[in-house]
This record gives C-alpha cells, sequence and structure tokens, in this order.
C-alpha cells in the first residue's frame, strides 16, 4: 500500500479523499482532474479502507469450507475461502453485510459493524 493513503488523506476533505468510480449512481461524484465541473462519474469515498483498517476474522458456520462476501454501501469489497474462518482488513467505522455461502449452498447473513 502507499503511504501516503495512510498519512495524507483525509476522508472529510473532497481534495484528500481516495476515490473509486462506481457504476450505480451515488451522492459523491469523482473528481475529474481535467474539468472539476463534470458530475458524471459516480464515486464513492474509500479512504477509510487506507488509513483506518483491522483485521477481522469471520467465522465459517458449520465444519466445512464456505465462501464469504462482504459488502459495503451496496457494494461487494471482499471475497474469501477458507474452513472454518477467513481473516479479511476491513476499515473501521463501516457496517459491513456479510453472506456466506457454505459448502452445502446455504447462505448465512450477518452485519459487522467495526
Amino acid at each position: 500500500m502507499n503511504e501516503r493513503c495512510v498519512t495524507q488523506t483525509d476522508p472529510d476533505q473532497w481534495r484528500h479523499i481516495v476515490y473509486a468510480a462506481c457504476f450505480r449512481e451515488t451522492s459523491l461524484h469523482f473528481p475529474l482532474v481535467w474539468d472539476f465541473n463534470i458530475q458524471y462519474v459516480d464515486a464513492l469515498n474509500v479512504t477509510r479502507f487506507y488509513a483506518n483498517r483491522q483485521d477481522t476474522k469471520i467465522d465459517i458456520p458449520g465444519d466445512g469450507q464456505g465462501v464469504v462476501d462482504v459488502y459495503w454501501a451496496g457494494e461487494i469489497i471482499a471475497r474469501a475461502s477458507g474452513e472454518k474462518q477467513v481473516s479479511l482488513t476491513l476499515a473501521i467505522g463501516n457496517v459491513y453485510h456479510i453472506h456466506i455461502t457454505t459448502a452445502d449452498g446455504k447462505v448465512h447473513k450477518q452485519t459487522v459493524r467495526l
């Protein structure tokens, strides 16, 4: 990871945000450096994923393997597979919706707040 993303970002100052372009409509626009007036590229503020992170363990129900999908702001942001448990790095101060698909095809849903 780029150290500047940790030390020189501010999720509350538009010029110091780490943006991620988004295909769905959002309330935030990606600032295009050649023309700040263009507002048709929607974005998400992902600064906290760089500056305020935490390793998070997610248990997989049962004794088998599973696939863990993590959603934030309606977007899938992480996917991991494992047996009994997976470890992901997530941003503190956010709510995540977790979908765990176990080997038997069942989907287990949970909400995690860091």
